[in-house]
């Protein structure tokens, strides 16, 4: 079994900010400790806000894997950026590229679903929309079936 969470409320989703790696919301906090589970794996975004949904949580785990496999769509704009990564040297990511993103994190999953039985994926809206077809408002969990 799969489930996508897409993290709590961002201060960008509040309120536009453009902090590069926005953090969460006090009420994104809250949000985040509402989400409760036991899973023998979560596989989690290396970007901030996904990292503080994690952290704040209710999650039962055994492992965690952070990946940039999962973050979020690079478009160039700061809150998707890691604090070390530049905006004049970040490439907007094609259609291609997204998708050969999307396909690698499949085989990724699935490879992991050998080996675990119940997976937590802590991911964005974007990307969670690009990989299962289902658009999402923060915090939103759903179950996802490996195609």
């Amino acid at each position: 079994m799969i489930t996508l969470v897409r993290h709590s409320q961002s201060t960008h989703n509040l309120y536009g900010d453009k902090t590069r790696d926005c953090p969460l919301t006090e009420h994104g906090i809250k949000q985040a400790s509402t989400i409760i589970g036991t899973y023998d794996l979560v596989i989690c975004s290396t970007l901030k806000r996904a990292r503080q949904t994690l952290a704040a949580s209710q999650l039962i785990y055994k492992e965690v894997i952070f990946t940039d496999l999962c973050r979020e769509i690079r478009d160039r704009n700061p809150i998707n950026l890691l604090p070390e990564e530049e905006a004049s040297k970040i490439d907007n990511e094609t259609r291609l590229q997204i998708t050969a993103r999307i396909e690698e994190f499949r085989k990724f999953l699935k490879e992991c679903s050998n080996k675990f039985e119940k997976i937590a994926v802590i991911s964005h809206g974007v990307f969670l929309g690009h990989l299962s077809g289902h658009p999402s408002h923060n915090c939103e969990q759903w179950l996802y079936k490996i195609t």
